[in-house]
């Protein structure tokens, strides 16, 4: 009785890691996921990963509605916060680990380091001048998570479109006439992209 109520509680709980969703104002490449089946306090099953330098995983562990406490064991490498997102810092080798329900899940996290001689983020224009709307086409060769600032967002105001997988459209809105600053960036990135921006009407 007791071997079949361990198998299901074996069963029950599962951990799954994923690269992290796109927010609203960046973007994330690539995709995949992992499972760890959980294990005996005392003995703990231990599951690979590996991500670059600038991307995120989510880490959840399904089937408890207890709170999970997150650790990595070099937060310099890999940092984890409470809700089991993990950013990778720096090229390195960390461990994170989730305890819950007197179950721990350990992931051992390989972070990759970016090479900076190739150039990650290109646009097809080198300035912007418009009126209403336009859009920009950027390519990213990165993993991480790609970033746009605008420096007067009185201006012009822009929102990421659909992503190819390598390719992807910034649309922009006139919002006044004047002139401003697009940067786009990452946290992978040696050099900001800066495109200068001139709005000529809405």
């Amino acid at each position: 009785m007791k071997t079949n109520l361990k198998k299901l509680m074996m069963c029950l709980i599962m951990a799954v890691i994923m690269i992290s969703a796109v927010p609203s104002t960046a973007l994330l490449g690539g995709a995949g996921s992992i499972q760890a089946e959980a294990a005996k306090k005392s003995k703990s099953l231990e599951k690979e990963a590996k991500i670059s330098v600038g991307e995120i995983l989510k880490l959840k562990i399904n089937n408890t509605k207890n709170k999970v406490t997150w650790k990595s064991s070099k937060p310099a490498v890999a940092k984890v916060n409470a809700k089991g997102q993990v950013v990778g810092r720096k090229a390195g080798k960390a461990t994170i680990t989730g305890k819950v329900d007197g179950y721990t899940f350990i992931w051992k996290v390989t972070v990759k380091g970016v090479d900076n001689s190739k150039k990650l983020i290109s646009v097809e224009k080198k300035s912007l001048k418009f009126s209403g709307k336009t859009t920009l086409k950027v390519t990213y060769h990165g993993t991480g998570t790609i970033y746009y600032n605008i420096r007067n967002s009185a201006i012009v105001s822009a929102k990421w479109k659909k992503w190819n997988g390598k390719t992807i459209n910034l649309e922009l809105t006139g919002k006044e006439k004047g002139t401003t600053m697009l940067t786009l960036y990452c946290n992978q990135c040696k050099n900001k992209v800066l495109i200068p921006v001139e709005v000529t009407g809405k």
